[in-house]
């Protein structure tokens, strides 16, 4: 099942900026975190910033502390 929900989700947001990371020991996937990337400019800032979103979070049960 995470294998599948993985894949399904990572297809779906190929088309967004974002980022992802599995969390993997040999075959198995503990765990993996998905976010997306808003780049938001504020003209009354010196400093841009990068904001974004975490949209999946996924833990295995065997690793949760």
């Amino acid at each position: 099942m995470k294998q599948s929900f993985l894949t399904r989700t990572c297809k779906k947001s190929a088309s967004i900026v974002g980022n992802y990371t599995v969390a993997v020991d040999g075959p198995t996937i503990l765990g993996f975190v998905i976010g997306i990337i808003q780049e938001r400019k504020n003209q009354h800032d010196v400093i841009d910033f990068t904001f974004g979103r975490i949209t999946e979070l996924y833990v295995d049960e065997v690793v949760r502390g």
